[in-house]
């Protein structure tokens, strides 16, 4: 009788796909989020398997992830400076791959987004990064609409 590895048989799911099908609540706060991170001069994103990543001079310094239907935002930010009690966190500093990002706050309700925000601009301000002028809001979940990895993959 053959056996099948669970981990193999299961399809692995992007991060993209994994938040265009998400709850309402997970799309709108992803969207908040993300504007407010972009609307910062000079910061690009880059879409992974499991994170949408941020970087300023090819340096990580935010990332998002979608587990357990909350999103994870990892900041750039000393985890001790924070009270746990104001900004409920972890440190995760541990990991290997957080090494950058040792901050992790989850992110569920409009508490927390709010919170996220002031975190966002903490970060911003310890890298000298000036908000755009022109920045637009962008539907970040709409783009995602027909984001298909395996294609993209495929095509290179």
């Amino acid at each position: 009788m053959e056996q099948i590895n669970r981990y193999h048989a299961q399809e692995e799911t992007d991060f993209a796909e994994k938040i265009y099908v998400a709850d309402d609540s997970i799309k709108n706060a992803y969207n908040i989020i993300k504007n407010h991170i972009m609307q910062y001069e000079d910061v690009k994103n880059r879409l992974s398997r499991l994170y949408d990543s941020f970087r300023v001079k090819k340096e990580n310094f935010i990332k998002i992830s979608y587990v357990g239907r909350k999103l994870r935002l990892y900041l750039d930010l000393n985890p001790d400076s924070y009270p746990m009690g104001e900004y409920p966190h972890v440190d995760v500093s541990k990991f290997e791959r957080h090494v950058n990002t040792p901050f992790m706050m989850r992110v569920s309700s409009t508490l927390s987004i709010r919170r996220a925000k002031i975190l966002i601009n903490d970060v911003m301000l310890k890298y000298q990064l000036h908000i755009d002028e022109n920045y637009e809001t962008v539907d970040y979940i709409e783009e995602y609409k027909n984001y298909n990895r395996k294609e993209l993959v495929n095509a290179k």
